[in-house]
């Protein structure tokens, strides 16, 4: 008997902007963000046959426990969803970093769960699939709806897709060694705003966000705040980099989610090239990568099956 994997990409996103709200009864924070998609993407394959109860191997991750893996958490919720146990096995080829707020854990999640959805014939519709995202964690449902970029408001499900653009590109640095966790990150925001160490800004509508997206990025008005929270080591890295960086109408720099990638973008890939050079003179111990800010046309949302 022949094996049919069904494959597909998932891919990372930044954040544009990002907007910490208040905590909420069930330990989430109502967020205002701006997520878009980039070229950089992890590639899944999933076989899943009947059994008599719920099993999932992972193949291409053996530094974290299956269980406590969102590709695992997604397969069980979905095989509970259905009301059918299923033996899953997960092939994956990893390339987006973790713990760098790039979205790498979440978007694999969401794969898994439409890739199962279409092995088993879309037993779930969108909604229903949103619903399991939702409970799986904050930056699913976006990954799930599969639009190459969003304003994504409350713990993550209110999601309003813009037109995209199909002129930037994006660096992305992310310093090699151990990131910090979203949960990490969320908690130190907490702290440091009890103590009222964070800067308040004031929050962008979304008229302002899909205005201010399809201007000039060096006009752009984003903010991330986490950026107040970041350690003194990576700001300062952060702030000689710029200091070198000649500020243009076509360039914008911020820290993606919680950290700890950093990025540029811009509507002029050269501009990112030679940051990249100076990123290069200054730091070794930095992983670059050059990729583009993806538009409707160019995400890979289909399936392939591998024989």
């Amino acid at each position: 008997m022949v094996r049919r994997w069904l494959c597909s990409q998932a891919y990372a996103k930044i954040n544009l902007h990002l907007e910490i709200g208040d905590s909420r009864p069930d330990g989430y924070h109502n967020l205002i963000s701006l997520f878009h998609l980039i070229s950089l993407s992890d590639s899944i394959a999933v076989y899943a046959e009947a059994s008599d109860q719920f099993s999932c191997s992972i193949k291409g991750q053996p530094d974290i426990d299956s269980e406590k893996n969102l590709m695992f958490v997604a397969a069980q919720a979905f095989c509970e969803s259905i009301g059918k146990p299923l033996a899953v096995t997960i092939d994956i080829i990893k390339r987006i970093p973790m713990k760098a707020g790039l979205g790498g854990g979440s978007s694999d999640a969401a794969c898994i769960l439409r890739l199962l959805n279409e092995l088993e014939q879309q037993p779930l519709d969108a909604m229903a699939l949103n619903n399991l995202a939702i409970a799986i964690g904050s930056d699913v449902p976006f990954f799930v709806a599969d639009v190459p970029v969003a304003i994504v408001r409350g713990k993550g499900n209110r999601i309003e897709a813009l037109k995209a653009r199909k002129d930037l590109w994006c660096l992305i640095a992310v310093p090699r060694g151990d990131g910090i966790s979203t949960r990490e990150a969320f908690a130190r925001f907490d702290h440091m705003r009890d103590v009222g160490k964070v800067d308040h800004h004031l929050s962008l509508s979304n008229s302002q966000l899909t205005e201010s997206y399809a201007s000039g990025c060096g006009t752009w008005p984003f903010f991330n705040d986490f950026t107040g929270v970041l350690d003194e080591q990576n700001r300062l890295w952060w702030e000689r980099v710029n200091e070198k960086t000649e500020k243009t109408e076509c360039l914008y720099t911020n820290l993606s989610g919680s950290g700890s990638a950093f990025v540029w973008i811009s509507s002029i890939s050269q501009e990112l090239n030679q940051i990249s050079q100076i990123i290069k003179h200054q730091d070794n111990n930095i992983t670059l990568y050059m990729t583009k800010c993806l538009h409707t046309g160019q995400t890979d949302g289909t399936f392939w099956v591998m024989r």
